[in-house]
């Protein structure tokens, strides 16, 4: 299910790259999957997964009941 979102978040992204909802979308993503990740059996791709998910953070943000770049 993690793997659909990614899909398909990062199709509207690649369509509209200033999507604030799409880069969220992508975060949480990535974030779900950087957590089920062992840090110990796999370390370098938890690292990738969390720094994919900080890099869409980055691109929107949540204040109050919008986003705001």
């Amino acid at each position: 299910m993690i793997n659909e979102a990614i899909s398909y978040f990062d199709r509207v992204v690649t369509l509209d790259n200033d999507n604030q909802r799409a880069h969220l979308g992508l975060a949480q993503a990535y974030s779900a999957q950087s957590k089920d990740i062992s840090f110990f059996n796999n370390k370098e791709l938890k690292l990738s997964k969390a720094s994919k998910a900080n890099e869409h953070y980055e691109k929107s943000y949540y204040y109050s009941e919008k986003l705001t770049p």
